[in-house]
């Protein structure tokens, strides 16, 4: 269960990211979206907490980019918290192979970990690439940990 002061805290940061993504004119922006996402992986947080003692979270974000519909640098998040690696990498998983059935970039090559470093801290990664572009064309799904850590009422 988490301490009433930590649950304040963090429904007050995700309050403040919502209020801010709805300031923006444009919805659909970078900052806005990374606002609501942000918000979004806070919300999935609090109620993982709430329902158990987790001491290790996990959240999946994906990298998005292609230059041919004109759609750069675009960062998700999953809309849920996962309490396990396995159920996070198996989301993953399952969300970039449903992304894939879709996908019309041919001469993509499978992405790693080694290959994504604007992430420090993914412990995992499913995705594909433009060989040689990666900037041109990514679809990337990262595994991150979060940590909750307990905090003295």
């Amino acid at each position: 269960m988490i301490n009433n002061k930590t649950k304040e805290k963090i429904e007050k940061f995700i309050e403040d990211d919502k209020l801010e993504a709805s300031s923006y004119e444009d919805q659909s922006c970078y900052n806005a979206a990374y606002c609501y996402g942000r918000a979004a992986g806070a919300s999935g947080a609090l109620t993982v907490m709430e329902e158990e003692k987790a001491s290790q979270m996990f959240v999946v974000i994906n990298l998005y980019s292609n230059e041919n519909i004109s759609e750069f640098d675009k960062v998700t998040l999953l809309p849920t918290v996962y309490s396990s690696y396995e159920a996070a990498k198996a989301a993953a998983d399952k969300a970039f192979s449903e992304d894939k059935k879709e996908s019309i970039a041919r001469d993509a090559v499978a992405c790693t970990l080694g290959d994504v470093d604007t992430v420090n801290n993914a412990i995992y990664c499913v995705g594909d690439y433009k060989d040689n572009a990666y900037n041109c064309y990514h679809n990337v799904y990262l595994v991150i940990p979060m940590t909750a850590e307990a905090e003295n009422s």
